[in-house]
C-alpha cells in the first residue's frame, strides 16, 4: 500500500487547556454530540455538561475536541479497512479441503 495516502487523512489536533480536554472526556464524545445536535439544555445533575453548556469558550472548544475525535476515527477506519484490504489480496489460495 502506498502509505502516502495517508497525508491526506491528517488528525487536526485541537489547540485547547488540558483541564479542557479533560472535562470533554469525563463529559464523554457522545453525549457531547446529542447535545450539541439535538440542542437540548443538560440536566441540572450532570456537572460536566452544564459547565460546558454554561460557557461559550467550552462549547466552541468541545467543537474543536470532537472534531479531533471524528479524524481520529476516520483515519483508524481507514488503516483498518487498508490492513484487512492487505490481508485478503496478500492471502495464497489453499488447496481445496485445506
Amino acid at each position: 500500500m502506498n502509505w502516502r495516502v495517508l497525508r491526506r487523512y491528517r488528525v487536526r489536533q485541537a489547540n485547547i487547556p488540558r483541564d479542557a480536554r479533560e472535562l470533554f472526556e469525563r463529559a464523554g464524545e457522545t453525549r457531547l454530540r446529542q447535545q450539541f445536535s439535538h440542542n437540548l439544555a443538560p440536566d441540572r445533575h450532570d456537572e460536566d455538561l452544564v459547565k460546558i453548556f454554561n460557557s461559550e469558550e467550552l462549547q466552541q472548544q468541545a467543537r474543536r475536541w470532537l472534531s479531533e475525535q471524528e479524524d481520529k476515527d476516520r483515519r483508524g477506519r481507514l488503516l483498518w479497512n487498508a490492513a484487512m484490504t492487505g490481508a485478503a489480496v496478500g492471502r495464497r489460495e489453499l488447496p481445496y479441503g485445506c
